[in-house]
């Protein structure tokens, strides 16, 4: 009985001091650590505060404009299974499959040229890509990004990671936004 009032009254105090929960800090207010990779982790919280990509919003719209249509398309297609379903064999019967077969026809005509138009999107995504590298490969920018990177590892105190974070060439598993840096505990989603 003596033991587990003891462990209960530890309980009763130690329990405010976890209600709070894990370093909320926000603001300027809050210290964080200089160099590098902490600018790579506040500007990927500073992104979160900025308005989204409009690309994003392009597609949202697209997609939000897609599956209103489906819906309609898969109301319309029920509907005449339906009444295919309710006819006896026959001219009617065949009347209506061949309709049904004509809408699932321009269903597959739709995907066939949603993929066109993504095919092109990307082919216009890759052209800018090479520019991109074609212009990372000059000797101008080589030499400019081997000076900075060069002074970054120094003020980290010989830490590579400087290296491969937003802007810093990414490497395959370095895209931007997602650089190699401690993870800071945030709110829970």
């Amino acid at each position: 009985m003596k033991k587990m009032m003891i462990a209960v009254l530890f309980a009763a105090l130690c329990v405010p001091a976890f209600a709070e929960g894990p370093h909320k800090c926000k603001g300027d207010d809050c210290p964080m650590p200089k160099g590098p990779k902490a600018e790579m982790v506040k500007a990927k919280h500073d992104k979160k505060d900025k308005k989204e990509d409009p690309r994003a919003e392009e597609f949202k719209k697209a997609r939000k404009e897609h599956k209103a249509k489906m819906k309609a398309t898969e109301e319309k297609m029920e509907k005449l299974v339906e009444e295919y379903n309710k006819l006896k064999a026959g001219k009617k019967k065949d009347a209506k499959k061949a309709e049904i077969a004509e809408m699932v026809s321009s269903i597959r005509d739709e995907q066939i040229k949603f993929k066109e138009d993504q095919l092109s999107k990307f082919q216009e995504r890759l052209e800018q890509m090479k520019k991109n590298l074609n212009e990372e490969k000059s000797d101008k920018n080589k030499k400019a990004w081997v000076e900075e990177k060069t002074e970054a590892v120094i003020a980290e105190e010989g830490d590579l990671d400087v290296l491969f974070g937003p802007g810093a060439g990414n490497g395959p598993r370095m895209a931007p936004g997602h650089p190699k840096a401690p993870h800071m505990p945030g709110p829970k989603k």
